[in-house]
């Protein structure tokens, strides 16, 4: 009782992995016992009764991207700018049943390392890694300190088809072992490593004092050779001289044969090698993991499901603001900071793919005004359309305006860096919160014209929705070739029992009918 989980670390079977964050699990979390992996797909629709995770399951990706963004001492920031969810204890699923140093919880990731067979991770001799792509799956478990802030305790981790490692570590953020392959590397070679939390969820993996114990090491070299046997002996040397103390530029073909020639024979004599070679470069790897799963966080675009109420005027702020706040409170100010020419692009498209103009007006007291102008209804083409304050014009605009914005924006790269490439994933609560069905089809046409007319990486949209309209929506959609079934995933939630949590995956055939579907869902 209360001892560490053993995880099977299944790689899962999809064509489609491409992104640095593919899939994610959990398990201990709210009333997410046990939840399996799931496809992070360009379309995944979460549905289910109230209160059963869904939205526990969809707010952990802004969970994460607060948690990458704030300062803070641990992996975690359980509340921020886009989601609260209190207290360690408040997330548990067990919550008094255990002694304080056994409540945990884990999430799972598993994404795509991209170029890892350069030089750095490749040796002619020595192939670390075949794939040039490298998977990775891991079980981190997090646990709560004395002083209250969250630790990382154990990272389990499969790095393709090869290598299975196991990291334990102590609350006093000392590493405890690392195991590969069930090659158990003793806490004695292990005293010297500790993980100091940097951006991101994963611990960086140091060396205490690396260079300065490198160079000791080889300026004794000669004495040390004198005195000791081996081949044992090379074993020490792989623990002792790791990459950790080569400069960056420097290959694994380089610390091959620095060692070989330290030695004075032939490496493939020894045992394990390319497991040591892999422990040497492990600090890398957790770092590359860290920056892969921190590029798809840091580009989660959240919206909550109570979106802002729109105001008459806005008191100008100088801000610079390219992204749309979670409730959508700062759209005026986001719209009034377009150039002429983004203003005017703007306006084409929510015209052309909604029907409707969006006017930002200002005047000489520094107040913003959003104006609607909508000529659905018009009777006749001579009839003028006059603009109207979007405070007179119903909640829909309210709703549906700070997600089409954000989603122009990310689209089409505004305020960004040219050479920063972002794939946008949308994290989206209700999004038919105030729309009438046609409406919401006009909506998800455009998110799926989004994902279809992208090459390479494609943009994602995970939508937590109560609305049986959205759901036939979008296998009308596959049915009319807008997007593929294979590109959309439907996770149902259910907790029968009124505690934990299951889900069950539903898909679209190629005529837009739904699989897997339970009978009766929408009553």
């Amino acid at each position: 009782k209360g001892g560490v989980r053993k995880e099977k670390l299944t790689m899962k079977k999809e064509s489609n992995l491409k992104y640095g964050l593919s899939f994610i699990g959990m398990k201990g979390f709210k009333s997410l016992k046990d939840i399996a992996p799931q496809a992070l797909k360009p379309m995944t629709i979460l549905v289910g009764k109230n209160s059963c995770g869904k939205s526990s399951f969809l707010r952990v990706l802004p969970l994460l991207k607060q948690s990458a963004e704030e300062n803070i001492d641990g992996p975690l920031s359980l509340y921020g700018n886009y989601v609260d969810y209190g207290d360690f204890e408040d997330v548990l699923t067990e919550k008094n049943e255990n002694e304080r140093k056994y409540k945990q919880f884990q999430f799972y990731f598993e994404g795509l390392l991209k170029n890892i067979s350069r030089p750095r991770y490749h040796s002619k001799n020595f192939p670390v890694f075949s794939e040039k792509n490298l998977r990775y799956a891991m079980w981190l478990t997090f646990r709560k300190k004395e002083n209250g802030n969250i630790y990382v305790s154990q990272i389990l981790l499969t790095l393709g088809k090869d290598y299975k490692v196991d990291i334990k570590i102590k609350e006093s953020d000392e590493i405890q072992s690392i195991s590969i392959n069930s090659h158990h590397f003793e806490c004695v070679e292990m005293s010297a490593f500790y993980p100091r939390l940097s951006r991101g969820i994963l611990p960086n993996i140091l060396r205490k004092n690396s260079n300065r114990r490198a160079i000791h090491f080889i300026s004794n070299i000669n004495e040390y050779w004198l005195n000791k046997d081996f081949p044992e002996d090379l074993e020490y040397i792989l623990n002792e001289f790791d990459l950790m103390s080569l400069q960056s530029t420097q290959t694994l073909d380089d610390y091959v044969k620095e060692l070989s020639d330290f030695a004075k024979m032939d490496l493939t004599k020894i045992s394990n090698i390319n497991i040591k070679l892999v422990f040497a470069l492990l600090p890398e790897i957790i770092s590359r993991i860290n920056y892969a799963i921190y590029s798809v966080v840091s580009n989660v675009n959240y919206s909550k499901p109570i979106r802002a109420n729109a105001e008459r005027y806005y008191r100008y702020k100088p801000l610079h603001a390219n992204e749309i706040s979670p409730d959508g409170s700062n759209l005026a100010h986001v719209l009034s900071n377009f150039t002429d020419s983004e203003r005017s692009e703007f306006e084409d498209w929510v015209d052309k793919e909604f029907g409707f103009k969006v006017f930002v007006r200002g005047d000489s007291l520094k107040q913003i005004v959003i104006q609607i102008k909508d000529d659905k209804n018009k009777k006749d083409k001579k009839t003028a359309v006059i603009e109207h304050n979007i405070v007179d014009m119903g909640f829909g605009y309210t709703q549906i305006l700070p997600i089409i914005v954000q989603l122009w924006i990310s689209t089409n790269g505004i305020g960004f860096t040219p050479m920063l490439k972002r794939t946008p994933l949308f994290a989206i609560e209700q999004p038919e919160l105030h729309l009438h069905p046609a409406l919401q089809k006009t909506l998800l046409r455009t998110f799926c014209k989004a994902i279809e007319k992208t090459n390479g990486e494609k943009p994602r949209f995970l939508l937590e929705t109560h609305s049986k309209t959205f759901v036939m929506l979008l296998g009308e959609l596959i049915e009319q070739k807008m997007i593929s079934p294979e590109d959309v995933s439907i996770l149902v939630f259910d907790n029968e029992n009124g505690k934990n949590t299951k889900v069950i995956q539903s898909y679209f055939n190629n005529d837009g009918d739904l699989e897997n579907w339970p009978i009766g869902f929408f009553g």
